[in-house]
């Protein structure tokens, strides 16, 4: 069974990169052929092996030679470990393909923001969907809409701070990601959402801090928010296994 996780993890991974570098540029995701971003050479099938054609390539078009995007390599190999542990928590059912399914949005919703400062509308509307449904299966909607209000208030309130300090804290996109985020989890209890804005703004208050601090990053750059979400989400996740 451990062989077609890893394989379906390769295969998300590969998926979120296509999301990354399409849906940006309003390109067909499925039906659009692999090529490189320099020559525009189509690159085939077995040269397209997920981790292992960016290794044996060097990272660069076999056509050419110029240097690939690392993002594709990144997401396959960010998916592995997620969809592993994902397999020890629940096993290969529908919980496990659900989770994952949204993992992988989330990521490629992660890249795509640290690459355009942009959330687009397909990714948070996606995960409120497929948790919509997937509340709806488990008989428990209430909560997932209880989630919803519960998990992007916080946000709420902190982006319309703006208004008064005449100056940006958050995106509202960031505020409809969390929105999905807490139809994903779905409403249990307060110290839960609680724990989970702990975690947000932990992994986001240290990175800020080694970054200004050892990288000399200027204070008024744009940092991207949907990363610390989604590894707030993966820490939460994961919880009682890391």
């Amino acid at each position: 069974m451990i062989i077609y996780v890893i394989l379906f993890s390769l295969i998300a991974g590969s998926f979120a990169g296509v999301l990354v570098y399409r849906v940006p540029i309003k390109e067909k995701i499925i039906f659009s052929r692999s090529r490189c971003d320099f020559c525009e050479h189509r690159i085939f099938f077995y040269n397209n092996i997920p981790i292992l054609s960016f290794i044996f390539q060097k990272g660069r078009c076999r056509y050419c030679n110029k240097k690939l995007d690392k993002t594709y390599f990144f997401l396959e190999i960010i998916t592995l470990p997620i969809f592993l542990l994902l397999y020890k928590l629940y096993g290969l059912n529908t919980i496990f393909f659900y989770k994952s399914i949204i993992l992988t949005l989330l990521l490629a919703c992660s890249f795509i923001d640290i690459k355009t400062h942009i959330i687009p509308d397909r990714f948070y509307i996606s995960i409120l969907l497929i948790s919509f449904t997937y509340s709806v299966i488990e008989n428990n909607p209430v909560n997932w809409y209880l989630g919803v209000a519960a998990f992007g208030l916080p946000l709420f309130l902190i982006y319309t701070l703006s208004d008064i300090f005449k100056k940006e804290f958050i995106g509202f996109g960031d505020i409809k990601l969390m929105c999905s985020i807490g139809g994903f989890f779905s409403y249990t209890k307060m110290a839960d959402i609680i724990y989970f804005y702990e975690l947000l703004y932990l992994s986001a208050g240290l990175f800020c801090f080694f970054w200004v601090f050892f990288k000399k990053l200027d204070r008024k750059v744009y940092v991207a928010f949907a990363p610390f979400i989604s590894a707030a989400v993966i820490l939460w996740e994961f919880r009682n296994v890391i």
